[in-house]
């Protein structure tokens, strides 16, 4: 268990480099692609962003998103 703790606030820690961690609505990883993919809220506008899981390449791929919940990746499927 605490080794878990351990990776989570590391895992937080070096997100938190790329990504403003207060406006994420939702998290997901694809893990064949080493890609994150994040919801979050900026200037008033939803969007869902990409970044390799190294914090590059981060980009905006779906602006204008009505009241998202959550995110899913299925790597498998693409």
């Amino acid at each position: 268990r605490a080794s878990t703790m351990k990776n989570f606030i590391h895992f937080k820690s070096s997100l938190s480099c790329f990504i403003d961690i207060q406006s994420i609505r939702g998290l997901a990883v694809d893990w064949v692609s080493r890609n994150l993919y994040w919801i979050s809220s900026e200037f008033d506008e939803t969007q869902i962003n990409v970044a390799r899981l190294d914090g590059s390449l981060k980009t905006s791929i779906i602006h204008g998103i009505d009241k998202p919940q959550c995110l899913a990746a299925h790597p498998v499927r693409g």
